[in-house]
């Protein structure tokens, strides 16, 4: 599945603990070639114990999903853009 490829080569960047680290090449290759938008609309509550929406939604637009601010994801609303680290 999708999910759990996703969730095995992104750790650093969807974990809700600690900063969001930008992906590396395989979860970048995961990402890219997998239904990304599809994922984050089905991110359930159970989900976001471990996967922060926010993450997961700025991984999706670094792999290149350029999801708008204000759109909605099942009953998620999108952020603006993560600011870069100093």
């Amino acid at each position: 599945h999708d999910a759990h490829k996703i969730k095995h080569h992104c750790r650093g960047s969807i974990l809700t603990v600690g900063p969001y680290e930008p992906p590396i090449d395989d979860c970048l290759h995961v990402c890219r070639r997998s239904d990304m938008p599809c994922r984050c609309r089905v991110l359930t509550h159970k989900d976001e114990h471990l996967v922060s929406a926010v993450k997961l939604v700025q991984l999706a637009r670094d792999c290149g999903y350029p999801w708008q601010e204000g759109s909605k994801r099942g009953s998620w609303t999108v952020p603006p853009p993560l600011s870069p680290p100093p």
